[in-house]
């Protein structure tokens, strides 16, 4: 799909706008947008305002069905919405089901068992700062050291104005039998 989306000239090109696309589906939906807008299709059942298209309507649906905050019944979280609920479920209350070959140690997500392997058994260093050459062996670490060295950038990043993490860790097929990374 990145191949034919990136690098192949796209087939359906709007011959009004001129706007391409790759997928027929996504220029038939296009071209809706050029039709009369006196041609409205969907209608809103609470406030029966009318909309040229299923998009248009379903983002306006979302405004009278928010997300339901979905309380924790094993502690004081309230999660945003299902989705975060079941996040929750599993990084907070879920069973360390990662286990580190070489010491037996558990963990609950891949990344720290990664982060582990790195630290204690490798002294490899992960995770790059993205506002010097200084690498870490550990995401707190390295987010400790930009909030103490770089605190301008810091406080950008955290507004969105800078990429905030540099993860140059291996994937699980990096990985000899024996936990170690492959160089």
């Amino acid at each position: 799909m990145h191949v034919r989306k990136k690098h192949v000239a796209p087939q359906f090109v709007c011959d009004i706008c001129a706007k391409a696309f790759h997928q027929p589906a996504e220029f038939e939906k296009h071209k809706l947008e050029h039709e009369d807008p006196d041609k409205l299709r969907m209608q809103c059942q609470h406030c029966l305002k009318w909309f040229k298209n299923r998009e248009y309507w379903r983002t306006h649906i979302r405004l009278h069905n928010p997300t339901t905050p979905v309380p924790c019944e094993l502690c004081d979280r309230v999660c945003q919405n299902k989705r975060a609920w079941r996040a929750h479920m599993k990084n907070a209350h879920g069973t360390p089901d990662k286990v580190c070959e070489l010491c037996g140690k558990c963990f609950k997500k891949k990344q720290s068992l990664q982060e582990h392997i790195a630290a204690v058994h490798t002294g490899q260093k992960l995770f790059s700062c993205p506002f010097c050459p200084r690498n870490f062996n550990s995401s707190s670490n390295m987010h400790t050291h930009k909030k103490n060295m770089h605190t301008e950038e810091w406080q950008a990043s955290k507004l969105g104005a800078v990429a905030t993490t540099s993860f140059a860790g291996p994937s699980e097929t990096d990985m000899t039998k024996d936990g170690a990374f492959l160089q």
